[in-house]
């Protein structure tokens, strides 16, 4: 999922998860194509750069931003339904996801558009609170249970491969209550949940994201919101900065790493499934020639990407990372770090957790070293700030450039400093407000396959798979509804929320049919 704020030159980097499958993998029913006919350019006799053997193609989304139906057939309350309800004001147009693409009651609408599309697999969350309303596993609501199981159904019958993401966000409202992910004791929480959905669809779904860019919800709903904004995220903590947002990442990570291992212990041996977390990335550089600015940018890589890899592959937390929030938090006249720390066991139950690592990439940053932050907090100990290069194409929103050999730049770093990982483009995408004829999305898609293709080709990258973020117009967090990342147009002023093929669909369409990114 996109994550979009108010005019911003800072970053607020989104929201797209999958899994590169080798076996298991389910034949597509490739559509006969009836191009439009404003853009049958050079598509008709593709001529191009072949996509990689076995490189997936899919489309994302999210439960809150497309579904609607907060209440209906037993769903409990997410903290977002809360949030939207007490701090209506909170994003560009007001709105909220109470009804959004109304996707609750268009599973046949929409799958029907996926196999049109030819799509290889398609990437959903489900709805924590539409399984377990309040948060208690003992809690469980049959009916939403019933629904995922006629999307994924209509999903394999149709040749598409269900690739499912457990939490894009929407934590039950009650477990909120509690602390939400600042209280361990929801660790042990998600790990039931995560056990009904492996119970429920793991003879069926062969792909899993744990949890869903863990940094960024921690920054943005647990410690105060983007750089120099006013914006928070759901839940909208704004108190105890720097402690809140590094117990919440910590509690996730382990809560993935616990999934993980619950997964390999009983279900993997006779479901064969996949299972890994989702991060974001983008390429950072830096904003002058200064050291100052060098160095906040090496920062900026330790606290946005090292801080949740180096956990997987290691076990803990990168040195540099800890010695810089020990040390702050010492000069602050306290005893103990802000920085939780891993026991002995967590570090070996975190270290190897993931048979893969999704990637959501949107864009890159010039990175400025800045101290003008609270005290405490995350960004202070971050020290850096984010702005896009202001002579870069921007196509939509503001915090998001079109650059995207940064993309193979993003791609490199992460096999240079990790080694030949797994991984999976989970969403990368650009917002396009010109309506149906979408060429800058058309263009920002077509330049980052091929950049993709050469981090596979030339750097010696392993990616399984990519989604385009995201498959409908949606609910796009702080810009609402105003921002439009779908390949389809959705009608918010119209009730029956019609759903309209955008110039990028045919595109698309023969991308996957040809296997060819046209010139």
């Amino acid at each position: 999922m996109a994550v979009l704020q108010k005019s911003l030159p800072s970053s607020v980097v989104s929201s797209a998860s999958a899994v590169y499958l080798r076996v298991l993998q389910v034949p597509v029913l490739l559509p006969s194509v009836r191009p439009i006919s404003a853009i049958k350019e050079n598509i008709s006799e593709p001529m191009g750069i072949k996509l990689p053997d076995g490189l997936l193609i899919g489309v994302g989304s999210s439960a809150y931003q497309i579904e609607g139906a907060p209440f209906e057939d037993g769903k409990g309350e997410s903290v977002i339904d809360r949030y939207c309800k007490e701090q209506p004001d909170w994003n560009e147009d007001s709105s909220n996801g109470t009804v959004a693409c109304d996707s609750y009651h268009k599973i046949k609408e929409d799958v029907a558009l996926l196999k049109d599309l030819g799509v290889n697999f398609y990437r959903f969350s489900i709805s924590w609170p539409r399984i377990i309303p309040t948060g208690d596993p003992i809690d469980i609501n049959q009916e939403g249970i019933d629904h995922y199981h006629k999307l994924i159904d209509t999903l394999l019958d149709a040749k598409i491969q269900p690739m499912v993401t457990m939490y894009h966000w929407d934590i039950p409202q009650d477990l909120q209550l509690l602390g939400g992910w600042t209280n361990k004791v929801v660790v042990d929480f998600f790990v039931e949940y995560a056990r009904i959905l492996f119970k429920e669809y793991g003879n069926k779904v062969k792909r899993w994201v744990t949890v869903n860019e863990p940094q960024l919800i921690s920054q943005y709903g647990y410690g105060g919101g983007p750089q120099r904004t006013n914006i928070s995220f759901p839940p909208g903590i704004n108190q105890w900065l720097g402690f809140a947002d590094y117990l919440s990442q910590h509690h996730m990570l382990l809560a993935h790493a616990h999934t993980y291992r619950l997964y390999e212990k009983e279900f993997k041996k006779a479901q064969r499934g996949l299972v890994g977390p989702v991060f974001q990335i983008f390429w950072m550089k830096p904003y002058s020639d200064t050291e100052k600015d060098r160095e906040a940018v090496r920062r900026a890589r330790l606290f946005e990407i090292d801080s949740m890899m180096h956990p997987l592959i290691k076990g803990d937390y990168p040195t540099e990372y800890k010695r810089i929030i020990d040390t702050r938090s010492k000069n602050e006249g306290r005893r103990i770090s802000r920085l939780p720390s891993f026991t002995e066991e967590e570090v070996e139950l975190l270290k190897g957790s993931f048979d893969y690592i999704g990637i959501n990439y949107y864009t890159a940053y010039d990175v400025k070293y800045s101290e003008n932050f609270p005290t405490p907090s995350q960004m202070k100990d971050y020290a850096a700030e984010k702005y896009v290069n202001p002579k870069a194409f921007t196509p939509g929103v503001k915090w998001l450039s079109h650059q995207p050999k940064h993309f193979r730049s993003s791609l490199k770093y992460l096999r240079d400093i990790y080694g030949d990982l797994r991984f999976f483009i989970t969403e990368n995408g650009c917002d396009d407000p010109s309506g149906l004829n979408d060429k800058d999305r058309i263009n920002y898609l077509k330049d980052h396959l091929k950049q993709l293709i050469l981090a596979i080709n030339e750097d010696g990258c392993d990616i399984g798979g990519y989604t385009i973020w995201s498959f409908l117009d949606s609910y796009e967090w702080a810009s609402g509804y105003k921002a439009k990342f779908g390949l389809y147009n959705v009608d918010f002023n119209d009730r029956k929320k019609p759903r309209t093929p955008k110039k990028s669909v045919e595109v698309v369409k023969e991308i996957i049919k040809t296997r060819i990114i046209p010139d």
